[in-house]
Parts: C-alpha cells; structure tokens; sequence
C-alpha cells in the first residue's frame, strides 16, 4: 500500500515539476543511453507550446489509429493536457528526445489502477525518424520504470487490430490475451470506435495484449 501511495505521488508529481531535462525527473533509456522520456507538465505556464504542437500534429497524422477519430487542435490538445492528463493519478505522457534534444515521439502510462497495481502503455506514437529500435527501448524503459517505481505489476496494451504496431508491441514482450469487435459510431465530426461483441468479428477488434518481458523478441 505504501508503494502505491508513493507511486500516485510520484506521478503527480512529476506532470507539476518535469518538462525539461534536469536530472531526476526525465528517465534516461537504453544502456548506453539512445534517449530521454521527458514528463509532460500539465498545469500553469510550465506546459510547452512546442509540445502541445507536436502532439497535435502527430496525432492528426496517426488519427486512425486511434479509438477516437476527429481532427486535433492545439486548442484541444492543451485541453486535454490541462483537464484530463494533469488532475488524474491514473496517467501521464512523456515527449521522447534524443541526446541532442531533438523531440521524436511520445508515449504514456493511462488507465492506472492503485488497487490492482495495474496499468497501460498508451499514445505511443513516433513523429521523427529515430534509429532502428529506440521506440522498443523507449517503451520497454517506461514499462520497467512504471514497474520499479510506480509499483505496477500488471501492465497491458491495447490496440486496433488493423494497426501495423500490433507487431510492434509483440517485439517489446506483449503476448495477445483476447480480441474483442469493434464497430463505428459517429458522432458529429468525430468517428468512435467501440467494442461490440455482436458485430462482425471480420472486420475491426480491440487487440488485449499482456506484458511479459521475457517474450521480447
């Protein structure tokens, strides 16, 4: 209980007083290291236009691979960051920079349980091109912190079965679990995608994936 209490503080924390490169609140990743996880500040005047911006971009770019389909602000994504990402204790984002400080990818932890010691892999997306395996490292890194210090035992992924990073995450170590069908709903400008298990298992599914670290490939 302690761990987990520690945990949420930790992660709050960090959405207060990350957001650059200080030592102690970015997570160096890879031996020797290839990149850095920067914690996303999410509240007063800390949180970075530049940032803001990318997330926008990238995730116009990557909208179909996501559950919820509609075109990004920056205006929302600020939104987002301020009412959503900062307040809650069950998630957080990182910006991925190089060693020179070039920003190349996100990723983040969401849908985190303190009970359970469970979580998610979430948003992870590559904007730039990074070299050949630094977003397995990345992901791996942020998967293993969440372990060491957020207390999370359980950690999983889920993901659109027609998104080529299904094979992806299978290289970090995450072993399908169950797939369940998904159909489209719209609503006015945005498109949903929600699981339904009487639709057309053909089509669409939400893959389940489980991390097991010793199935890295």
């Amino acid at each position: 209980m302690m761990l987990a209490h520690s945990g949420r503080g930790l992660l709050l924390s960090l959405k207060l007083t990350g957001g650059d490169r200080r030592a102690g609140l970015c997570i160096l990743a890879g031996s020797p290291p290839s990149c850095v996880l920067r914690p996303v500040v999410t509240t007063g005047t800390a949180l970075a236009a530049a940032d803001v911006e990318r997330l926008t971009e990238w995730r116009n770019r990557y909208r179909s691979a996501f559950l919820t389909e509609f075109t990004a602000t920056n205006e929302r994504t600020e939104r987002w960051l301020r009412e959503t990402v900062g307040p809650s204790d069950q998630r957080i984002l990182f910006m991925l920079d190089d060693l020179e400080g070039r920003t190349f990818g996100y990723m983040g932890l969401a849908q985190i349980n303190w009970d359970t010691h469970s979580g998610e892999a979430d948003a992870v997306v590559r904007g730039l091109e990074a070299p050949p395996g630094t977003m397995r490292v990345a992901l791996r890194t942020m998967l293993l912190w969440a372990e060491s210090q957020l207390g999370l035992t359980t950690l999983r992924v889920r993901v659109r079965s027609d998104n080529p990073a299904v094979a992806f995450y299978r290289r970090v170590g995450f072993v399908e679990s169950h797939q369940i069908p998904l159909r489209q709903q719209r609503q006015g400008t945005e498109l949903h995608w929600i699981e339904d298990a009487s639709a057309d298992s053909g089509v669409v599914g939400l893959v389940y994936m489980n991390w097991q670290p010793n199935s890295e490939c």
